[in-house]
């Protein structure tokens, strides 16, 4: 049995063809499949270029993939569900369609749906959890703008604030002003605002996040300052979701995105966790959450999850990507 499993986030977009077992046919990547930033037709167009990408791969007819797992980033309400069901609908393939939000998936991935949560930081940030009794929780995920704390995107922004205030002189002196310098490939500071104020998407500031680990990995104070305080916001994304479910110790927690996934983040986040959460569980992240679509695909049709071989899949997309 072949499955399709989709990962359509704010910053790019996975698709996957895989067995029963776990084996890895096909893959696809590609850009945003958020239609809140890109629109329904460029939205459509990401998530089926990228699907007939990991088909064309596995070798197979799209007629040989009977169930597909969709996890999709913008999908907040029943709107939402009714224009990327739709857009899906169009695509027309695989028959059976199971759609949920991407952090769905991403717990799906860290554990195979089971009982904890899992916090999701890259472009953005939010957190997901189930209890034993099935009852989920969702804290975060409100967008860069007004939220997202803990992500990509925040510690861009929070640190292209203190360069810019060290630019005029009024803030601490920092290497990320020369880093942003680079970044963004500046002739003179100012130039920064055109360039970031006028983007259309939250990618295109979310990429100086690696550039604020890396300032922070070589001792930059006001870097690891804000590295710190948004390890902070994620531990608390977790906290949240125990304490509304009254779940008990011990808890699983896991991470999922590329900035959960930095080395100095996934440390600091980890050292915030057991602070608030005692006993808690601490699973090492999960690189493509893409392979969650295909373990709630299994569960869905009353198949064993598992989870080792789940993070055995995850090793193998990322070795292909590196």
């Amino acid at each position: 049995m072949k499955i399709l499993g989709v990962d359509s986030g704010a910053t790019k977009t996975k698709s996957i063809i895989a067995d029963s077992e776990y084996n890895l046919m096909g893959l696809g990547t590609g850009g945003s499949g958020n239609y809140h930033y890109i629109g329904v037709e460029r939205a459509r167009e990401s998530v089926k270029e990228t699907i007939d990408r990991a088909i064309a791969e596995a070798q197979v007819e799209p007629e040989d993939i009977p169930y597909g797992g969709f996890g999709v980033g913008a999908l907040d309400t029943e709107k939402d569900y009714e224009v990327i069901s739709g857009f899906l609908s169009d695509i027309g393939y695989p028959k059976e369609r199971y759609i949920v939000n991407d952090v769905v998936i991403s717990h799906y991935a860290v554990n195979g749906g089971r009982p904890g949560v899992t916090v999701v930081a890259g472009t953005g940030s939010i957190a997901y959890g189930t209890d034993q009794s099935g009852e989920n929780c969702r804290v975060g995920g409100w967008g860069w703008v007004i939220g997202d704390e803990g992500s990509g995107s925040y510690a861009a922004v929070r640190g292209l604030h203190e360069a810019s205030k060290a630019w005029d002189g009024r803030g601490r002196p920092t290497m990320l002003t020369e880093l942003a310098s680079e970044h963004f490939d500046l002739d003179v500071p100012r130039e920064i605002i055109s360039k970031v104020q006028k983007s259309d998407l939250p990618e295109d500031v979310a990429s100086f996040a690696v550039r604020m680990t890396e300032a922070a990995a070589q001792g930059d104070e006001v870097a690891m300052r804000i590295i710190d305080e948004g390890c902070e916001e994620l531990a608390t994304l977790a906290t949240t979701v125990v304490e509304r479910l009254g779940m008990e110790s011990p808890v699983s927690v896991g991470s999922v995105g590329g900035f959960a996934t930095d080395d100095l983040v996934f440390k600091k986040f980890e050292e915030k966790v057991k602070n608030k959460i005692p006993g808690a569980e601490i699973l090492e992240p999960i690189s493509n959450p893409v392979i969650g679509s295909v373990a709630l695909v299994m569960e869905k049709i009353g198949e064993e999850v598992s989870v080792e071989d789940l993070r055995d899949l995850d090793s193998e997309i990322k070795n292909r990507l590196e």
